[in-house]
Formats: structure tokens, C-alpha cells, sequence
């Protein structure tokens, strides 16, 4: 059996999921009670992909923190013929999204998210959760049934690609994208009470938080595996003209204290604080720093979102979708 999680490993793990875990269900129950937060437009926002920021606080552990999220909805128009055959859209993110998530470019770099199963714990089961085949055919579906978690080490494939300038040069770089991370998928993330937009006729949601565990060594500091709290909640609607439209949250706490990890140095945060002593900290280098690699970060983990789902274009566009069975009221997201 190919396992990703070593022996030496496993403990370790097991426990930063069960942290990731409680992390995520503070996150999400912030987020759920509807927070005073001021989103802001991204550059590159547009009717089909509209991309927004926001900076706030909430208490983690008891301790107040800094957080930081972006929100952003992108909307397919439907061009499937009546001719093929009806698939519930629900159905099909349900029992696909984690295989069909990634793809070859035509460069012949990869691209998307490559989700790879690593440990679940099986519903009403007494042993404790247990490793398992990579190359397991996990289903969203069965999270809340017939496991009552899983966790996946998520692979960001053309992470690269969406950066800015540098992203042109994405075939060469991609040896260097070592951004990895272990999601928990778990069924209390699997609903919200945000209402619907109007014209939906179906919905699917699911949701997974980050397991503050370093999968491989990186210089970079802030990414998955690096950050002390974050969640991801993905929301599909089906509407009533056929269209398809996405929404992806990501909420990550705290702000970016850390850019890089040179040896313990930070080229970017070590460099400002000498420039703010330089200057007498009167020209509040600092703050207009973090700022700035704040609105940088999110806007690249939304450029990350916009690639892949960008990426699936042709299964959201010509796919010709049709509602299932059960009633969007009901919550068809809830995994149970």
C-alpha cells in the first residue's frame, strides 16, 4: 500500500489534524455569524469572476488574532446541448471533484489541485483514524457517512502560474513549487447559513481546514503547513438558466507575520523593521508593509482558485446539468 505519511510521522500528524480540527471550527463558526467584515474589491475583478478581500479580528484560543480572507465567485455559462445526458450538478461535485480537480496543460505541466488521500476515521469506529492508499478513491460523499473524517495532502500544481510575470516562466519553475499541505475534510464544515443567490435550484457545499503541519521543507514561510488557522469552504449553485456559478472562501488567521525562511531570515519583514529604525519609525514602513504583502497574498490565493477553476472550465460549461432529487432547503450539502 503507498502511503504518504511515514511511521515516524504518524502521531504527529494525527495530532495537528485533531488541531486543525478545532482551528477550523472557530474559523468557520466566526464566518458563520456573520461578521462586520469590509469587503473590498481585488484588482482583476470582473461580472464573471468577482474577487474580494477583507482584514479583521476574532479571538483563537482565547488569544485575539488577525485574519485575513478572500471571496470570490466565478459563474459559467451553460452551452451543453439537451442531447447529452442530464447529471446532477450536486451529485457530480459530490462523487468527482477531488479526482477531476487536476490536468495535464497542454506545455505538459501540471495543473489544478491534486487532492491525495492520507487517513480517515470510519464512522461509529473505535480504533482511532488509520492511514490509507493514496490512491484511494475517496468521494466527498461518504464524508459524514461513511467516514466521519478524512484528511487529503493537497499538492497546489500550478501555484507558480499564478503569479504574476513570474508565472510565464511556469514550466521551469514547477520542480520549485513545493506547496503541500493535509486538509481535513470534515462534515461540520459542510453547510452554511448564508442563503443562496436567487435563481438557485441546486447547491452542493463542502469545506476543509489546514492541519498546521509542515509537509516538506520550503523557504517559504506562509502557505500551507504554515499557517496557524485556515479554511477553505467551496459552495456550487446551479441556477435556473442552466449556469453554474462557484463561490470559494478562504479565511486564514493570523495575517502574514513571515514571507521567507532564509536560515530564520526574512529578506521581506527583516528588511522593513531595519528600514523603520532607519527612520526614526516615522514613516510607518511597517504597517504600509504588511499591508501590502496582505493584499498580495490574497489576491494570489485568489488567482490560485481562479486557475482552477478556470481550469475545469469545460466540465462547468458543458456539462448539461439539471437538479437532483433532493431540495436545495434541505441542504443537499451536508454530506450526511
Amino acid at each position: 500500500m503507498a502511503v504518504l505519511i511515514r511511521d515516524p510521522e504518524f502521531s504527529g500528524v494525527a495530532g495537528a489534524i485533531a488541531t486543525g480540527i478545532l482551528r477550523g471550527n472557530r474559523l468557520r463558526d466566526w464566518w458563520n455569524a456573520f461578521p462586520p467584515v469590509d469587503l473590498r474589491e481585488l484588482p482583476g475583478s470582473k461580472p464573471e469572476s468577482r474577487l474580494q478581500y477583507f482584514f479583521s479580528e476574532l479571538p483563537i484560543d482565547d488569544v485575539p488574532t488577525t485574519i485575513s480572507g478572500c471571496l470570490q465567485t466565478s459563474t459559467f455559462t451553460r452551452r451543453a446541448t439537451n442531447a447529452e445526458p442530464p447529471v446532477s450538478l450536486a451529485d457530480w461535485v459530490s462523487n468527482n471533484f477531488l479526482r477531476q480537480a487536476r490536468w495535464t496543460n497542454p506545455d505538459g505541466t501540471r495543473g489544478g489541485f491534486l487532492y491525495r488521500p492520507v487517513m480517515v476515521l470510519e464512522a461509529g469506529s473505535n480504533e482511532g483514524a488509520h492511514r490509507v492508499d493514496e490512491d484511494m478513491d475517496l468521494k466527498l460523499g461518504e464524508i459524514g457517512t461513511r467516514y466521519a473524517w478524512a484528511v487529503v495532502r493537497l499538492d497546489l500544481l500550478d501555484y507558480m502560474k499564478a503569479i504574476p510575470v513570474i508565472g510565464r516562466y511556469n514550466r521551469v519553475l514547477e520542480t520549485l513549487n513545493r506547496e503541500a499541505g493535509y486538509m481535513v475534510i470534515h462534515p461540520n464544515f459542510f453547510h452554511t447559513p448564508y442563503p443562496p443567490p436567487a435563481g438557485c435550484v441546486e447547491e452542493y457545499c463542502f469545506a476543509y481546514s489546514v492541519s498546521p503541519w509542515t509537509v516538506m521543507p520550503t523557504i517559504a514561510a506562509y502557505g500551507p503547513g504554515r499557517f496557524y488557522a485556515a479554511f477553505k469552504q467551496f459552495r456550487f449553485y446551479l441556477m435556473d438558466d442552466g449556469t453554474v456559478a462557484i463561490e470559494v472562501l478562504f479565511l486564514v488567521a493570523p495575517r502574514c507575520q513571515h514571507v521567507f525562511n532564509i536560515l530564520g531570515f526574512d529578506p521581506v519583514f527583516h528588511t522593513v523593521s531595519a528600514v523603520d529604525i532607519l527612520t526614526l519609525r516615522r514613516t510607518r514602513v511597517t504597517e504600509r508593509s504588511h499591508f501590502a504583502v496582505d493584499h498580495y497574498a490574497m489576491g494570489h490565493h485568489a488567482r490560485v482558485h481562479e486557475n482552477l477553476l478556470n481550469g475545469m472550465r469545460r466540465i462547468w460549461e458543458e456539462t448539461n446539468w439539471q437538479p437532483g432529487d433532493r431540495q436545495p432547503a434541505s441542504n443537499s450539502s451536508s454530506g450526511r
